[in-house]
């Protein structure tokens, strides 16, 4: 496939087809270069060359009991990871404090296990209301996996 030439048919405002997009993720590793090529043609016309910082912080490390083959955090993994239990709020808001000097955007607390525990969850809302109120970023998290069985939101 032409990369250049697609790129130029989607800046022409043309969509894909099925086929082409899956062209795309079956391309050769010889093509990195000319898709990556072709991709930031388009980037750059709707986004610009700007890029947005976030900072991810490992609020609580390893400790996880679930046992996912693909993570370094789980219960079964070998991975010599740091190990250690929810971080305070003071240490999660210098994280913050910290994002915003690097220049990040938005601030991202991450914890390892299925769910937060009463407690944890109790830490990052503290957290997310004393940097929401001192620090101009924005925030996101991931804390796990939770089913709820027969239950809505």
């Amino acid at each position: 496939m032409r990369w250049d030439e697609l790129s130029k048919r989607v800046l022409g405002g043309k969509l894909t087809t099925h086929k082409q997009a899956l062209g795309i993720l079956e391309s050769s590793d010889d093509d990195i270069l000319s898709v990556l090529d072709a991709a930031f043609a388009i980037r750059r016309r709707y986004f610009g060359r700007g890029v947005s910082i976030h900072v991810i912080r490992n609020a609580k490390s390893g400790l996880c009991s679930e046992n996912c083959s693909f993570c370094s955090q789980s219960a079964v993994s070998e991975s010599e990871i740091p190990k250690y239990p929810m971080q305070s709020v003071e240490q999660i808001l210098e994280g913050a404090r910290e994002a915003h000097r690097l220049t990040a955007t938005r601030y991202c607390i991450v914890t390892s296990g299925r769910t937060p525990s009463e407690k944890d969850l109790a830490t990052i809302c503290e957290a997310a209301r004393l940097i929401k109120r001192e620090v101009p970023v924005q925030i996101c998290t991931s804390l796990g996996l939770q089913y709820l069985f027969g239950q809505s939101k």
